[in-house]
């Protein structure tokens, strides 16, 4: 799979941890983009692309799904109000940072 690192949407923060050979295994890729691509990367970006491109291509079945179920803005809001409030494992919010990468 080719990655293509830009974004179309305002930043949102997304806190979470890896396990460790993820996270390993990233850096690996990391140092690849720079050596074989000539890349220059950070990791949230990269994670921040390989998210993209998986939700946008990745699986079928679920791009199957999301085209009849479109993202809905109340449910959105109900799922930060959770965040906020400590419930769910990671925390979305939006965030105004023009220039900064989630």
């Amino acid at each position: 799979m080719k990655l293509s690192f830009h974004s179309s949407l305002p930043p949102e923060r997304l806190h979470l941890s890896l396990a460790g050979e993820t996270a390993s295994n990233l850096r690996l890729f990391q140092q690849y983009l720079h050596e074989v691509q000539q890349q220059n990367q950070d990791l949230k970006q990269i994670v921040t692309t390989i998210v993209e491109a998986f939700l946008a291509s990745g699986d079928r079945q679920f791009l199957a799904w999301k085209k009849g179920h479109p993202a809905k803005p109340a449910a959105r809001e109900r799922d930060v109000h959770q965040r906020r409030n400590g419930e769910g494992k990671a925390g979305i919010s939006s965030a105004s940072t023009e220039g900064h990468h989630a």
